[in-house]
């Protein structure tokens, strides 16, 4: 028996990356990583309540929920709390990861992000962004983050089979965030 099957190993990877979430903290500084978008996104608006996610589909009344009872928020910058917990909005897709080679969802709250992705589908020459790799890139400067993307022409509309054997062979239901189930796992 070997010291560490690879399904241990592989246990142990996705732990600490977030499993199957891609996180921009995860982009080293001033560099960028590969992604495809994959199948349809969906949006919302979440926070964070005793350290976990809350999601709706649309923002909900104040007779609806309680905002009190949201987690303090973390400045991204200073990682400072700045203030009461807030709703943010957010995009929710499934992507293939090329650094992790593996399919992960990103929930995306960045709005440099969010306007990036929004001016790409809203532009005639890039259109659809599951039709071409993007670059996430990440620029820390004077202790400021931000994001960009850059679109990629190469194989434009082209998925390989990998990346297109892995989508079909993986079960991700993202509305099943909405109500804090795991959007991995059928039934």
């Amino acid at each position: 028996m070997a010291f560490l099957t690879a399904e241990n190993i592989q246990t142990i990877k996705d732990s600490r990356s977030g499993g199957g979430y891609f996180a921009t903290k995860t982009i080293p500084d001033n560099e960028g990583v590969k992604v495809r978008f994959l199948g349809n996104a969906i949006n919302g608006v979440g926070g964070w309540r005793d350290g976990k996610p809350v999601r709706f589909e649309i923002r909900p009344k104040r007779d609806e929920f309680d905002l009190s009872t949201l987690d303090p928020t973390r400045d991204f910058n200073t990682k400072e709390f700045s203030g009461p917990g807030k709703l943010k909005d957010f995009i929710a897709a499934v992507l293939w990861n090329y650094s992790t080679e593996s399919i992960q969802i990103f929930e995306i709250t960045q709005v440099s992000i969010q306007d990036a992705m929004i001016a790409l589908l809203q532009n005639e020459d890039w259109g659809d962004v599951t039709q071409y790799d993007v670059t996430i890139q990440k620029i820390v400067k004077s202790g400021r983050t931000d994001y960009k993307l850059l679109p990629s022409p190469n194989d434009k509309g082209k998925l390989s089979k990998t990346i297109e054997t892995a989508f079909d062979e993986t079960f991700v239901d993202l509305t099943k965030l909405y109500s804090g189930e795991d959007p991995f796992k059928a039934g």
